[in-house]
C-alpha cells in the first residue's frame, strides 16, 4: 500500500478539475438549479478558505497582506507546465494572463466543460478576497467563457519597475517549499468544502447521494486508491496551518 506522500505524487490538475466537475454534475442531476448554485457556493468556500490559509502564513511570518504577498504565498505550482501564464502589464495595473489552462483542458477531456464557468467565475475572486478583502481583483477575460485567454487584473495596484516585480518572485522562491500544498490536499479541500455547503443547503440525504455518485464516477476514471485518498484527505481542518 502506498504512503500518503507516494499517493500525492499521483495527483495533479486533472484530478482537481474532474473532482469538482463531477460534484457539480451530480449536484445538477440530483437537485437541479439549486444543486448548481450549491456547487458554485462550494467554490467560494474553498477559494476563500484557501486564501485565508495563505493570509495566515503570511501574517505568521510578520508580513503584510499585500498584492505582492498574495503571489508570494500562493499554494500551488504547475510543475508540469499544463498551464501557461504570462505577464500582461505592471502599470497602470498589475495584470497577468493565462494563455492555456490545465483545468480547462481536463474539463473538456472528460466532458465536464459545462461546469467550468461555475469554477472559474468564483475561484480567483474568492482566493483574493480570502487573502485580503481590501485588495481589489477582477477576472477580465476567461477561457471558460469563450475568451482566448484568462486575464487577471489587480485594480489600483501596480509595480514601479520590473526590478520590484522580480523582487516579488525572488521572495516567493524563498518561501515556496513551505507554502505549496500538493493536489491531493487541494482535492481533499474541494470535497470538504462541497460537503459542508451541500449538507447545509440540500440536506444530508441529497448531499450524500451526490457525493457518493461523484466519487464513484471519479473512481471509474482514476481508481479506488485515489478515491479513498481524497476521502481520507478531506477529513481534516483546512483552516489549520
Amino acid at each position: 500500500m502506498k504512503t500518503r506522500e507516494e499517493l500525492a505524487n499521483d495527483f495533479y490538475i486533472d484530478d482537481h478539475a474532474v473532482l469538482f466537475g463531477l460534484l457539480a454534475k451530480h449536484s445538477e442531476r440530483v437537485s437541479g438549479e439549486k444543486g448548481i448554485k450549491v456547487a458554485g457556493e462550494s467554490v467560494v468556500t474553498f477559494g476563500r478558505e484557501r486564501g485565508m490559509r495563505c493570509a495566515m502564513r503570511c501574517l505568521k511570518d510578520g508580513e503584510e497582506l499585500t498584492v505582492e504577498n498574495y503571489t508570494v504565498y500562493g499554494e500551488w505550482v504547475d510543475s508540469k507546465g499544463w498551464s501557461k501564464t504570462e505577464l500582461e502589464s505592471i502599470s497602470p495595473s498589475f495584470k497577468t494572463k493565462m494563455t492555456s489552462c490545465g483545468w480547462s483542458d481536463s474539463w473538456k477531456k472528460y466532458g465536464l466543460e459545462k461546469y467550468s464557468k461555475l469554477y472559474c467565475s468564483n475561484i480567483d475572486v474568492s482566493l483574493a478576497y480570502g487573502f485580503n478583502p481590501e485588495n481589489k481583483f477582477s477576472l477580465d477575460t476567461s477561457i471558460s467563457f469563450g475568451d482566448s485567454l484568462c486575464t487577471f487584473n489587480w485594480v489600483d495596484f501596480y509595480f514601479k519597475s520590473e526590478e520590484d516585480l522580480n523582487k516579488m518572485f525572488e521572495k516567493r522562491k524563498d518561501v515556496l517549499e513551505r507554502v505549496v500544498k500538493d493536489f491531493l490536499y487541494q482535492c481533499g479541500h474541494v470535497l470538504n468544502a462541497y460537503k459542508r455547503v451541500a449538507f447545509y443547503n440540500l440536506g444530508v440525504v441529497a448531499a450524500s447521494e451526490i457525493i457518493d455518485n461523484a466519487m464513484n464516477e471519479y473512481k471509474d476514471i482514476f481508481g479506488e486508491e485515489k478515491k479513498n485518498a481524497i476521502i481520507n484527505e478531506s477529513e481534516q481542518d483546512f483552516l489549520a496551518i
